[in-house]
């Protein structure tokens, strides 16, 4: 899944497509929305199971509030827990206070359900439910990690002063856009494999996120005319390396 793969670039603080760096929230806000993707594909294929009288394997464990056991919780509830630790990190406060409604609204995730049947209807080995879950478990521990770091320099800098607002929508589309221009450069330059690889994950993140409730009609044109670009583009670049293919052989 794109966003899980730009989630786990995020932990290291870039992205192998660009030099753009994430902030530790931007990191963490990437974080939860894989891991609330990933949680939303293995309840699918949780049901797809049980509707088929398939084997149903058990995908819940008995959740435990301390810190030290969070990696174990079942991934239908620790995406929770992860999200109030992300509201109250950027709230940038150890008191009560008002949440930052924008973070909050932004981090809903009421249409990753039609992301999660796109995801579960390719035959792509990373949405198995064995690789999911191992996803799922390395991002929730880089998330730990991530928020530790937010906690410890909210304690000791200026973050305790004031929260920082965080749009993840924002963030993947122009991550999208960055991953289409280093895609677009290595085309010309030959570098035809890791510029398919580029496009794929940059359509794939412009059509997730035409999926998201937030996002308004005409903005969800744009993606759609933006993922269709890159679309083309992946099949012309699939030409050339067939084409590059036959001339060896030739050869």
């Amino acid at each position: 899944m794109a966003v899980a793969e730009l989630a786990q670039d995020s932990a290291d603080g870039s992205t192998a497509a660009s030099d753009e760096s994430f902030t530790p929230v931007e990191a963490l806000a990437l974080h939860v929305k894989a891991l609330d993707l990933i949680q939303q594909c293995l309840a699918l294929q949780s049901g797809d199971c049980a509707h088929g009288n398939a084997h149903n394997t058990t995908l819940t464990l008995t959740p435990t509030p301390t810190p030290a056991t969070v990696r174990n919780t079942a991934p239908n509830t620790a995406p929770n827990t992860l999200q109030t630790t992300l509201q109250t990190t950027l709230q940038g406060s150890s008191g009560p206070g008002p949440a930052l409604r924008p973070s909050e609204a932004l981090l809903r995730l009421d249409g990753e359900r039609c992301v999660a049947a796109s995801c579960l209807s390719t035959t792509d080995e990373s949405c198995s439910a064995d690789a999911l879950r191992a996803r799922f478990a390395f991002l929730l521990q880089s998330a730990e990690h991530i928020r530790a770091q937010l906690q410890h320099e909210r304690e000791s800098s200026a973050l305790a002063k004031g929260g920082q607002t965080v749009c993840v929508e924002e963030i993947l589309y122009r991550h999208a856009l960055i991953m289409g221009r280093e895609a677009a450069v290595d085309e010309l330059l030959g570098k035809l494999e890791r510029s398919c690889l580029l496009y794929q994950r940059a359509k794939l993140l412009l059509e997730q996120l035409a999926h998201e409730a937030e996002v308004g009609q005409a903005d969800r044109a744009v993606l759609s005319k933006y993922a269709a670009g890159f679309a083309w583009r992946l099949y012309e670049v699939a030409t050339k390396r067939a084409h590059a293919a036959q001339l060896g052989d030739d050869g």
